[in-house]
């Protein structure tokens, strides 16, 4: 009876395994369908592709896969690197005659989180590692953290080509109030609610001229 309680239990695990990863390969499937309409329908081109985060620099579009919205440079407010994980012990020989019981650094999610202004997506995750992984003496480690630095330099840059865009006009502007201010004074508007994001986000591109 043991046996056959074991067997079964086998079974139904073996079960739920195949349909998880059934779950996960249809969900795959479909984000992929997804980005690649939205690629198709808007005649975009990727020149950056760092995990599931696309950028296309000549038309200055950024979008995520499975994500069915094409973003803005200035959707952007800010953007940040997270790690989760702890610490696991290490038994090794080597580490038990150096350091008796010895600690090594270990992580089980490593992700780069965008904030944007846009309502329906207010944090995007481009996920880099989404299973536990030891820091040190890792490749996986080191390729996804080299990844996420290399995104976050893409983000820096595009962030900053947002001031400058802004400067910019507001340099050529003859009017004594400046573009950067008139967008400073319909965001306190929004900030307040007098005004929608619809609105707010209309203005700004008048007042950048895209």
């Amino acid at each position: 009876m043991f046996v056959v309680i074991c067997l079964l239990l086998l079974g139904g695990a073996i079960a739920l395994v195949v349909y998880l990863s059934n779950i996960s390969a249809k969900a795959s499937a479909n984000a992929k369908k997804i980005t690649e309409n939205l690629i198709s329908e808007n005649g975009l081109e990727v020149t950056t592709k760092i995990g599931t985060f696309m950028l296309d620099e000549n038309k200055k579009k950024w979008f995520i896969q499975g994500v069915n919205y094409l973003f803005e440079y200035d959707d952007i407010i800010d953007f940040k690197y997270s790690e989760t994980g702890g610490q696991i012990a290490n038994a090794s020989v080597a580490s038990r005659t150096l350091y008796g019981t010895a600690v090594t650094s270990q992580i089980s999610g490593m992700s780069v989180v965008i904030h944007t202004r846009v309502p329906q997506y207010p944090a995007l995750y481009v996920h880099l590692i989404l299973h536990t992984v030891a820091k040190t003496d890792s490749m996986l480690y080191r390729l996804s953290k080299a990844n996420a630095e290399t995104l976050i330099a893409k983000l820096t840059q595009i962030t900053a080509d947002n001031t400058n865009n802004i400067s910019t006009v507001a340099n050529n502007n003859n009017n004594n109030n400046s573009a950067a201010d008139e967008i400073a004074k319909y965001k306190s508007l929004l900030d307040s609610g007098a005004i929608t994001q619809d609105e707010y986000d209309k203005k700004k591109k008048e007042l950048l001229g895209i």
